[in-house]
């Protein structure tokens, strides 16, 4: 599989990380990522996948994922 597309956009103060890609058999699935500043340590992302149904979590609880910044 490779990434055909993969795009960054700013859209109020998110940054949205569009992927789509395809297969050797020419299948291709799409993967969305953001990322939203809560504070000047931490920062909240999230890893969607699209299906038939809408958006979904790629893995169990990763609409909402907290990065901290370490001290030091």
């Amino acid at each position: 599989a490779g990434i055909t597309r993969d795009t960054k956009e700013p859209s109020g103060g998110v940054i949205v990380r569009d992927v789509l890609l395809t297969a050797a058999d020419g299948s291709t699935s799409r993967f969305r990522q953001t990322f939203h500043a809560l504070d000047g340590s931490s920062m909240e992302t999230s890893l969607m996948r699209q299906t038939t149904e809408g958006w979904v979590p790629t893995f169990p609880r990763s609409e909402r994922l907290i990065m901290k910044r370490r001290e030091g």
